[in-house]
This record gives structure tokens, C-alpha cells and sequence, in this order.
């Protein structure tokens, strides 16, 4: 969203996504994020995104890097082939 940025990293030799929620934004909520903490660590699935990590004093989420890429443009992408 407006209110965070997405970077991908590594972690112990693991891809990972990393999310920087800005404080500064109008649209950030310090509640939006610890109920998007909460959510991905507490939902074990395969189906879903695992969480690796955070860091709540600087709004940082840590999660399992998706190679296929961002869930809202490939659900816009009529030739993408879902399995």
C-alpha cells in the first residue's frame, strides 16, 4: 500500500520480503500493522505466506519471498496460467 514499501532480501541464506510500514504517512495505522504482525505469524498454512521476522519499534515485516510476484497484479493478468 501507500503506507509501506516492499524490498526483497535474504536471511540466512533465504529469500525474504521485507515490508517498511512509514510512520510519517497519513495513511499508516500503528494498528494496521500489529494486526498485520498477528496475522502472519500466528496462521500456519502452505497456502499462505509464512512470517520470518519483525521489528515493531521500526515497522518492519519480514516475510516469505513470493517469486511469482505481487498477488494484486497477477490476479489483473489475463495470460497468467494459476495452479
Amino acid at each position: 500500500g501507500a503506507a509501506s514499501q516492499v524490498w526483497r532480501a535474504t536471511y540466512h541464506n533465504r529469500p525474504v520480503a521485507v515490508k517498511k510500514f512509514f510512520k510519517e504517512d497519513l495513511s499508516f495505522s500503528p494498528r494496521a500493522f500489529a494486526e498485520e504482525l498477528m496475522i502472519t505469524s500466528n496462521f500456519v498454512h502452505p497456502t499462505l505466506i509464512e512470517a520470518v521476522g519483525a521489528c515493531s519499534k521500526e515497522c518492519w515485516l519480514v516475510t516469505e519471498y513470493c517469486a511469482r510476484g505481487d498477488l494484486a497484479v497477477l490476479l489483473g493478468r489475463p495470460d497468467y496460467k494459476y495452479n
